[in-house]
């Protein structure tokens, strides 16, 4: 469930005591929007409260972008949160290995919220999930990319799968595989020769 406000109002006065001056919130792990607009507010509001106006806030929000609106994007914008979308590259690799509840894929809806967030003037970074489905692919995923002009970018490989899941072993890199996508990458990037694209 939501974190309760008795829980946020105490890691919140811990976390300002030790950092009196600034603070980091990444907001990542299954799908934090899940919470809702009205617990981010709330977080907004009590920094404030407990911390001042000296106090200053970044805060890192990675989305699979599912549940981005307009009203999200502007609360995003004015406070000055950082917003990742998870994309894992051209639809056809996305598809692959990003699913919603209902089965389908997730991609129309990641494209969608960077639309979302590009109009409420936030230039969305990307994470980029590696896996055995798309690592051979480091030059058609980095071309749609910088085609979608999304030039903030992060790969981040599986390395494992919680051994308590019954799937996902499928999808695990060896150190080879990754290898070789880092240099597939570099060498996809070094072509560009576009210091705009940030690797």
């Amino acid at each position: 469930g939501i974190m309760s406000d008795t829980v946020l109002d105490t890691l919140l006065r811990k976390y300002i005591k030790y950092s009196p001056e600034h603070l980091t919130f990444c907001w990542h792990g299954g799908e934090p929007m899940i919470a809702g607009l009205p617990f981010y507010k709330k977080v907004v509001e009590k920094i404030a409260l407990f911390g001042g106006p000296k106090i200053s806030t970044y805060h890192l929000l990675q989305t699979n972008g599912s549940l981005m609106t307009d009203e999200f994007a502007k609360f995003f914008k004015k406070n000055r949160f950082y917003v990742g979308v998870s994309i894992d590259g051209p639809e056809q690799f996305h598809s692959k290995q990003r699913f919603l509840n209902n089965g389908k894929s997730s991609f129309p809806l990641a494209m969608r919220a960077v639309e979302t967030l590009r109009k409420n003037g936030i230039e969305p970074g990307i994470i980029c999930t590696i896996t055995k489905k798309n690592c051979k692919n480091a030059k058609d995923i980095l071309d749609f990319f910088v085609k979608n002009k999304l030039f903030n970018l992060s790969f981040s490989p599986v390395a494992y799968v919680d051994s308590r899941k019954k799937d996902g072993n499928d999808l695990v890199l060896s150190s080879d595989d990754w290898f070789e996508f880092l240099k597939d990458l570099f060498y996809a990037w070094l072509s560009y020769n576009d210091s705009n694209i940030q690797i």
